[in-house]
């Protein structure tokens, strides 16, 4: 038994962050179907490739179904609202409006099923004037002011290395919201309508950022927040060999804990004091530049001080503790055979996250998923004709 069991969604969504969305309820249960334009998901023709198949898709696409429709001929648009009304969730990440334009907007599938959860994941929302504005990861979380938040006190900025508006503003905001209407229609019986916005969900990752300038205060600068470099105690350092540490030292007991094995206890009351910050930060790079990185994290083990190797990717995903937690496993897929795979994130006693079937063929489930609103061999092979599927 899993958490989403009996849980039908359409995703209708193209890249990652709807890929995402609906890969999190399709590895907890859910009975994700794909649905894709005849030449598939962008998704599909990313390289690198194993046995013809893509590995992004092969890795995204885990646990779902896929059937072809093409949602832009009246057949395709009539198909899709059958389906409609025995779908739990849809999930769509077009431009706003366009759903509406093909018939197929929230009030006429709310029509079909009052029960349909609809959510529309975009960029910017479907209200306010970026509404119809085209972007990506590093437009929404420039716009937002993240981006701006990685800059130093010279100027410069550091990319994030990962898709940070994408998943977290994005998709696990989209998963949130489906788990609270899922709740919600479980007291009402009935499903409602979801605006995500990319752009809204980083946006509300700025608490720790914000409250100064919210209550009235000055917004920090680059390089001032003590989450982007201000302080000593929070901040990275140069090695002999040029790798990186990362020291999270923020409160006392463990900058005092760092400054009494590091052998500066001079600096111990002045931990937040912004005109020591120069002088220490000096001090400590000087003296983390006289060892290697192992050199250090061998004289660190054991100590409850916060420090950390910047590990490379290869590194990160060999760790013993990403093993422990299952984090990287092996799997079986029809045709790429063993393929590995990132894990679960959310470790649950009685209802577990599965890998119960690799990544879909393109249109692989077209048979069972139409059979079930009553089309035949016969009549799939003439929507091929006209394709429509």
């Amino acid at each position: 038994m899993q958490s989403l069991a009996e849980i039908r969604v359409l995703d209708l969504t193209r890249l990652l962050p709807g890929s995402f969305t609906s890969l999190m309820l399709a590895d907890y249960g859910a009975e994700v179907i794909m649905v894709e334009d005849p030449k598939g998901e962008g998704g599909r023709h990313i390289g690198p490739f194993i046995e013809g198949l893509s590995s992004r898709h092969l890795m995204l696409s885990r646990n779902k179904k896929s059937i072809t429709l093409n949602l832009r001929t009246p057949r395709g648009q009539e198909l899709l609202v059958e389906l409609a009304r025995k779908a739990d969730i849809l999930v769509e990440n077009f431009r706003p409006g366009y759903m509406d334009r093909l018939g197929l907007g929230y009030q006429r599938l709310h029509e079909v099923n009052p029960r349909l959860i609809f959510c529309s994941l975009t960029g910017y929302g479907q209200t306010g004037p970026n509404r119809d504005k085209a972007g990506h990861d590093i437009n929404y979380i420039s716009q937002t002011g993240v981006l701006g938040l990685s800059s130093t006190q010279q100027g410069s900025l550091s990319f994030p290395g990962v898709q940070i508006a994408d998943l977290g503003g994005g998709s696990l905001m989209a998963v949130m919201g489906i788990l609270l209407a899922v709740v919600a229609r479980a007291k009402t019986g009935k499903g409602q309508y979801l605006d995500v916005a990319m752009a809204d969900g980083i946006t509300s990752w700025l608490p720790l950022v914000s409250y100064e300038y919210l209550a009235g205060g000055r917004a920090p600068g680059p390089g001032e927040h003590i989450y982007s470099g201000s302080l000593a105690c929070y901040n990275t350092y140069r090695t002999k060999d040029n790798r990186y540490l990362a020291l999270g030292a923020l409160e006392p007991k463990f900058w005092g804990e760092f400054c009494t094995w590091f052998g500066c206890e001079e600096f111990l009351p002045f931990q937040r004091d912004p005109a020591q910050q120069p002088g220490i930060k000096k001090k400590l790079q000087e003296t983390f530049s006289t060892k290697t990185l192992a050199e250090w994290l061998h004289d660190s083990a054991g100590r409850d001080i916060c420090l950390t190797p910047v590990k490379t990717i290869e590194e990160a995903l060999n760790d013993p503790q990403v093993f422990e937690r299952e984090m990287i496993f092996e799997a079986e897929h029809p045709k790429a055979g063993k393929i590995r795979q990132l894990g679960f994130p959310v470790k649950m006693s009685m209802t577990p996250a599965t890998y119960r079937r690799g990544a879909p063929l393109l249109g692989e489930h077209n048979e069972e998923i139409y059979s079930s609103l009553g089309l035949g061999s016969d009549d799939l092979e003439n929507l091929r004709l006209e394709k429509v599927i």
